[in-house]
């Protein structure tokens, strides 16, 4: 059986102009150049031209990687035979990893965070994007329920 790494550049040299082609060979030779360990903080979740760009669970990994990046770069290139990573870019992004594993985020619930929603709901309504919105207001509501141990006063 040969490995996929090993095929990698041969898939890279046939892809011609196949742009997705070229994607998920990127993405291959950087879950080869990470290791597991790191594949489990961490995905590739764009590359577009000569950037690959990183998504991390925390800002702790975020830092690390960012140091290791001269590496994975001389990996990844390595890995698909061609010079066609020249930057690799980081960004905290913990849901992006975890749909990265398949894995469904874990919901916490605190006493007190609906009490909480409904309090700060009025502050955050100039946040266009309701996605966004409901999610900055469910880490919001948690903190102060977390931070305070009760639920609010009614």
């Amino acid at each position: 059986m040969i490995a996929l790494g090993r095929l990698l550049p041969k898939v890279v040299r046939e892809s011609g102009d196949a742009p997705e082609a070229v994607r998920l060979c990127v993405f291959a030779a950087w879950a080869n150049a990470a290791g597991p360990a790191t594949r489990r903080v961490a995905t590739p979740v764009e590359y577009d031209g000569r950037t690959l760009h990183v998504a991390t669970v925390d800002a702790n990994w975020c830092t690390q990687l960012e140091r290791l990046a001269p590496k994975f770069l001389f990996r990844i290139n390595e890995g698909l035979g061609a010079r066609l990573v020249t930057r690799v870019t980081h960004r905290v992004d913990e849901i992006a990893v975890i749909a990265s594993r398949g894995e469904e985020q874990q919901s916490i619930e605190v006493e007190g965070v609906e009490e909480y929603k409904r309090l700060l709901e009025p502050d955050v309504a100039v946040i266009g994007d309701p996605e966004l919105r409901e999610q900055f207001l469910r880490m919001a509501a948690l903190c102060l329920a977390r931070h305070t141990g009760h639920p609010p006063e009614k």
